[in-house]
């Protein structure tokens, strides 16, 4: 009879707080945004998460109003929050758990810089519209004291007009444990993201990019101080271990952090080449080492941020695909970069080494940026001999036709300043660049691209395009 009884309170109470709950949920939303928000239903269950009982909202969405009429901002299949049975008959609800299954995030920013996410009404025309609504006086508080936190199945979408910039994040799971009610707890993390794609002014940094964070980070709730433990940050086949911790005492974040990579091949920094990662990658032949470390250490405040330094050595590597019959050989690369975030002037950036051999053919970059916000210094030089046919014989392209040979040889110092001022003489640019007989041809760019000569050469004073002889499908291009 107790085990009836038990499940019978189960099944009825949930439907004796239904309608409460769903109109107070309703209420809050509608008080704090300027959007359409819909739900196709609600359900409460003590099944789901007993003794807590599960509140369930299915099919949520909120979509834009005025410039973002019809969009899509956020959608959830389900968004379920696990509440304290106790304290909600008490009118104290305590959150412990929320769980989004399959939740769209669509982030727009217009081109006069309007962001469909700020919708959220002023806090003192919320008070108001309390104030005139609780005739009562009396509400029911909200806690949180969360001991899961889960994301399955995400999708977020990042669209700027105003930087001309694309970003998507596909198949986000992301799990948070721990209990946030003692004063020490440790949190487990761990994330997962099929594929990361970003790509800006017709640019793609990022293409299908993996990423996983694994990690257990003390959390002194007291002195809010985080401490990194076990934790593994993962892009591809590049995997970070992180030494350090984040304290926020107050509204400032101070932060002492450490990286370095666990993986010391030259196999893991190829995997961020798209051309290379997404072909074949597996069973790619590579040899030669790798240091990939740095450091973020200072405080996060509304005018300044941590400074950070990053440090990327290359010694002798080499890749080639086992069906193709040449190689890059002699892969050396030293790169140093800082960055200053108290005063970001003093942000260097040291390309000490860049030299590779494409079938035999070398190529070298020299580069050093200084003072880049006040007046950027740029000392370096290029110099390299490649034949485009030979891509065929590295890299797996498939339809792709690509011939033609770069002759680059230049050198380059001196300030920005010196060129805005018209002082030609005190920058330093000499040397030739030139590209001859090019020729590209894909399924996606059906009209070919040829180029039969052009030559531009530096000097102090000015660039001189001595020739361009181009042609795109059936137009042709003579230009100097």
């Amino acid at each position: 009879i107790l085990i009836v009884v038990i499940i019978a309170l189960m099944i009825i109470i949930p439907y004796f707080f239904k309608d409460e709950i769903m109109n107070k949920v309703k209420s809050e939303i509608n008080k704090n945004v300027r959007a359409k928000v819909e739900f196709a239903d609600f359900k409460l269950s003590l099944f789901m998460s007993f003794p807590d009982f599960n509140l369930g909202l299915y099919d949520l969405s909120v979509i834009g109003i005025d410039k973002f009429d019809g969009d899509t901002l956020m959608y959830f299949k389900s968004f379920n929050v696990q509440v304290d049975l106790m304290s909600a008959l008490k009118k104290n609800v305590m959150v412990k758990g929320i769980v989004l299954d399959q939740p769209l995030i669509n982030a727009k920013v217009l081109a006069d810089s309007s962001a469909n996410w700020d919708i959220m009404i002023p806090s003192e025309e919320v008070a108001d519209t309390v104030a005139e609504d609780d005739v009562s006086g009396e509400s029911a508080d909200f806690k949180l004291q969360l001991k899961k936190f889960q994301i399955i199945d995400g999708q977020i979408i990042y669209d700027d007009a105003t930087s001309d910039m694309l970003a998507s994040i596909n198949k986000l799971n992301f799990l948070l444990k721990g209990n946030f009610t003692l004063d020490y707890s440790d949190l487990n993390i761990k994330t997962t993201i099929d594929a990361i794609n970003v790509k800006m002014s017709g640019i793609q940094y990022l293409k299908n990019t993996r990423f996983g964070f694994d990690a257990t980070i003390g959390a002194d709730m007291v002195k809010s101080i985080y401490t990194f433990k076990d934790n593994l940050l993962t892009l591809n086949d590049i995997a970070l271990a992180f030494d350090g911790s984040v304290e926020m005492p107050g509204d400032d974040i101070n932060v002492d952090m450490r990286f370095n990579t666990k993986n010391t091949s030259f196999k893991s920094i190829l995997s961020m080449v798209p051309a290379i990662y997404m072909q074949g990658f597996e069973q790619l032949k590579t040899s030669g080492n790798l240091v990939l470390e740095g450091d973020v250490k200072g405080t996060l405040t509304d005018s300044i941020s941590p400074s950070a330094n990053l440090r990327l050595l290359v010694e002798n590597a080499m890749f080639q695909y086992p069906d193709l019959p040449k190689s890059v050989d002699n892969i050396n690369i030293d790169l140093k970069v800082f960055y200053d975030g108290i005063n970001n002037d003093n942000t260097k950036v040291d390309l000490n080494k860049f030299h590779l051999e494409m079938a035999g053919n070398p190529f070298d970059i020299v580069m050093h940026v200084s003072t880049p916000m006040s007046d950027p210094q740029i000392q370096g030089a290029i110099d390299g001999h490649i034949i485009l046919s030979t891509f065929k014989d590295i890299l797996p392209l498939d339809s792709t036709k690509i011939d033609g040979e770069i002759i680059a040889d230049i050198e380059l110092d001196g300030k920005m300043s010196s060129i805005e001022n018209e002082k030609y003489e005190d920058f330093k640019a000499i040397g030739k660049l030139q590209l001859k007989d090019f020729i590209y041809e894909s399924p996606d760019f059906p009209q070919s691209v040829k180029i039969i000569e052009t030559t531009l050469d530096f000097t102090p004073k000015y660039l001189n395009l001595q020739s361009f002889v181009a042609q795109v499908g059936k137009s042709d291009f003579n230009l100097n």
